[in-house]
């Protein structure tokens, strides 16, 4: 009976070990082979973003580390995750969730100072340690808010690093690595790789120069008229090229945070304000266009002060006559209303709409908004009266200012632009062309508007 027994129990032992080499061979080297091995994402180099002379506004750094384990080797994951915790901003949580995720290898601390990376690996966890990137931005605040800034992954999140991301971020390549007996990764021959693709270095068309001449003086003028923000725009006016762009309160993108994202609004394009008297180059433009008057044309302003619809409109100078030219020097309401109140609405609706206001500029950007005028069909009798002295409309900085650059332009307005152009990796630029929207007004009248904001300055 005994031998019978040991005879069974053999023969089951030689049909199982028959079945392992044989029919589960190929399905256990499989394991074996994936319990010993695992791949490893390698990330591009981001690219870089410079300015119109190839100034770098921000760098790569190699000088962070990642700090990963297999989980499955673990034996004290709430002891582990206290510790991480204590040299890190995230609580142990966080770390007890990374420990639950499936495979051989989880980053844990992901991009931490070497200093703090020393700190921990002297705790013994046998952890894997890998060097990683970390994006600078070498002028801080200067040009904060247009070069934005990326996430812990990368990602860019805000400005440029989120408009150009698919450029600048590359195509990640990865390598497979043998696992030690702890989990660690460690390069072995013959493995395969797949090697990164780099991204795209950005030219802005901005002047790094005139950028901090401009964040410079915004500080005075924000503090002397006690103002909440600030805006100033610098451009060509033919190219449609922006030369630079900024707004106060200022961000830093190296201290970019869950707080400072108030901070990272591109006010220029993504606030807007009723203009006021700027706006008049709408209405003398459309003046001139109409043949309404000349510039000698000459218009009673009545002592400063019209009454429509039972409104009063004053005037912050008294004048009694004035010639068109210098209804507009001195910004006189009265007179500039009187001049251009015969205009139909819809002459006046149309020119507003052709100098670039209510559209988005379609400047490269995220965020424009396209300000706001009430629909024609809404105008009232005070509508058009105060729309010709820049009243009851809405537009931002940028629209303004290209506005402006019509005038200066020989009538005709450009779309804005920020980038200059792209390296490949290679290192072929690609240069982006000036696009022209349309002819907005004559030369002619561009050059005799142009002949009164010169006069604004001078007088």
């Amino acid at each position: 009976m005994l031998k019978i027994l040991f005879l069974a129990v053999g023969i089951a032992i030689l049909t199982k070990l028959s079945m392992l080499h044989i029919v589960y061979s190929d399905e256990l080297r499989h394991i074996a082979e994936m319990q010993q091995i695992d791949t490893v994402i390698i990330e591009p180099h981001r690219g870089d973003i410079l300015d119109r002379f190839s100034r770098p506004l921000t760098e790569e750094l190699n000088d962070f580390v990642t700090l990963g384990i297999n989980p499955k080797r673990v034996t004290k994951p709430d002891e582990l995750a206290a510790d991480l915790a204590h040299f890190t901003k995230y609580p142990p949580e966080y770390y007890l969730n990374r420990l639950n995720r499936p495979g051989n290898y989880i980053p844990l601390v992901r991009k931490i100072p070497p200093e703090v990376a020393d700190k921990i690996e002297m705790l013994n966890w046998n952890l894997s340690r890998q060097t990683e990137s970390r994006r600078l931005y070498p002028h801080n605040e200067l040009a904060g808010q247009i070069l934005g800034c990326i996430d812990i992954d990368n990602n860019g999140i805000a400005g440029f690093e989120l408009a150009c991301d698919s450029l600048l971020k590359g195509v990640p390549g990865w390598r497979i690595f043998q696992l030690d007996v702890q989990g660690r990764p460690h390069l072995a021959p013959n493995l395969a790789f797949k090697p990164p693709v780099d991204g795209c270095d950005i030219m802005l068309t901005i002047d790094l120069r005139i950028q901090a001449i401009v964040e410079e003086e915004l500080v005075p003028a924000l503090e002397t008229h006690k103002a909440n923000n600030a805006s100033c725009i610098v451009l060509d006016p033919v190219g449609g090229e922006i030369i630079a762009m900024a707004s106060l309160p200022a961000f830093n993108p190296n201290q970019a945070d869950e707080k400072t994202i108030p901070l990272q609004k591109i006010r220029p394009i993504s606030d807007v304000f009723e203009p006021g008297s700027v706006n008049k180059i709408i209405a003398a433009s459309l003046v001139l266009e109409s043949g309404l008057a000349k510039p000698s044309t000459i218009v009673d302003c009545s002592e400063g002060s019209i009454t429509i619809c039972g409104k009063p409109i004053r005037d912050s100078h008294r004048h009694q006559r004035l010639t068109f030219e210098e209804a507009i020097v001195y910004s006189s309401n009265v007179g500039t209303i009187k001049l251009a109140l015969p205009l139909t609405s819809a002459a006046l609706y149309n020119m507003v709409r052709r100098f670039g206001f209510l559209e988005k500029t379609s400047v490269e950007l995220q965020g424009e908004m396209s300000g706001f005028m009430p629909p024609l069909k809404n105008w009232s009798g005070l509508t058009k009266p105060n729309l010709i002295i820049g009243q009851g409309i809405a537009v931002t900085a940028l629209q303004m200012a290209m506005a402006y650059a019509v005038i200066a332009n020989n009538g005709v307005l450009m779309q804005p632009r920020l980038i200059k152009g792209h390296y490949t990796p290679d290192g072929t630029f690609h240069e982006r062309q000036p696009v022209k929207v349309r002819q907005v007004i004559s030369s002619k009248t561009a050059r005799t508007v142009s002949g009164f904001l010169q006069q604004v300055v001078e007088k």
